[in-house]
This record gives C-alpha cells, structure tokens and sequence, in this order.
C-alpha cells in the first residue's frame, strides 16, 4: 500500500540481525519494491538473496514465493523463459491461496508476451482461491490483471466489471497504491471510450493519489 514505508521498514529489519526467516521477507519486499520501480538488476540481487535466505530458514513456501517473484523480474529483463519456468516450478509444490498467486505472477509475464487467453485462463484459475480464502487484496489484483488482458482482447466491457469490483476491494482493504491504480484504470477505461474530459479527471486524482505516496508510474505520463 505504502512503497517508500515499506522500502524503509524492510531495511531497519535487516540492520536489526534478523532470522533468516525474518530477512528472507524483507529482502523479498526490497525487491519487489525494486522491482516495481523499473530497478530490475538491484531487485534480481535482492531477490536471489531471499531465496537463499528462505532456503536456510527452511521454509520450502517461503522459498518458493521468492522464486515466484523472482520468475516475474527475471522475466521483465527479457529472461522470459527462464523466469516462466521458475513460475511453473513454483506452481507445481504451491497450494492454495499460493498457487493462486503464482497463477497471478505467470498471467503477468504472459500477457507480457502478448499470450492473452493463456494469461486470461491463469487468472480464472487463479480468482477461486483467493475467494475460498477470503483474500480479498489477492482477488482484487487478479480482477486488474484480467481486466487488463480483456483490453487486450478488445472486451472493455467486461474490463470495467473487474476494475469496478477490484476498486471496491482496494478501498476496503486500505490499499492506497492499488486504489490509485483503480483510478488510472478507470481513465484508461474513459478514454477507450473517447470521453476526454472524464479521462482526464481520472488521470488527474490517480496522478494526486500517487504523489501523495511518493511513487511515479511512468504509464500516467504516456
């Protein structure tokens, strides 16, 4: 929800001689941090050392969320198929609530490959888990990254129904970064539209939620 605070909250963990455990996540959330602001090398460092860390902690499911991680940033440096089959890897030994957020991770690269209905189908799969969980923040990221591949395929329609249902989600659960999110894509949404105006009165509160909380998202600018 809160990047920077995040960012700063791993790092006061790490300089406090942490378990493995305990450094695993943060390492894993410096990365993902990293990672998410277009970081990849530093992110990739950060992410190979939680593994390790999440090996030596002995916890094979906190390995392997790390690994999942790791499979997208690998992925987003042009590593596709490495980062992919670290992804299938990670599906194979998850359950649960955890594949379902592999799922999510692989929807990712796939459509960043211009795969749609193989990341459509992913994040289909991936949505019951969530929602036998009761984890509504997973569920709403899902509902994005599907609304984003139904743009893909030229279904806005059914695009602004999951983008509808994921910023109700975000809103309750507190998650400032994604509810900004939610607002850039309902401008995104206007705009497919041609309703000008309206799109821009999106773009602009989503560009005010995000300088609130410090972060750029190059894609606001474009």
């Amino acid at each position: 929800s809160r990047p920077q605070d995040a960012l700063l909250a791993a790092r006061s963990v790490l300089a406090s001689r942490p378990s493995a455990y305990d450094a695993s996540l943060a390492r894993h959330c410096i990365g993902i941090v990293l990672r998410d602001r277009g970081d990849l090398r530093a992110a990739i460092a950060e992410l190979r050392k939680g593994a390790a860390l999440a090996r030596a902690s002995g916890h094979a499911e906190r390995e392997m969320d790390v690994q999942a991680t790791l499979g997208v940033a690998l992925a987003w440096t042009g590593r596709s198929q490495q980062g992919l089959a670290m992804l299938d890897e990670a599906l194979r030994t998850s359950h649960g609530g955890r594949a379902g957020q592999v799922l999510m991770r692989r929807a990712t690269v796939l459509r960043a490959l211009g795969r749609f209905y193989e990341a459509r189908d992913d994040l289909s799969r991936a949505l019951p888990y969530f929602r036998r969980e009761g984890d509504t923040v997973w569920e709403a990221r899902s509902l994005t990254r599907r609304a984003e591949v139904f743009i893909d395929l030229g279904l806005p329609g059914r695009a602004e129904a999951d983008w509808a249902r994921a910023e109700k989600l975000f809103a309750a659960n507190g998650q400032e970064l994604e509810y900004a999110m939610a607002r850039h894509n309902f401008g995104l949404s206007a705009l497919i539209h041609g309703d000008l105006p309206e799109a821009l009165a999106y773009f602009d509160e989503a560009g005010h939620r995000y300088d609130v909380l410090g972060e750029i998202n190059p894609d606001l600018a474009i």
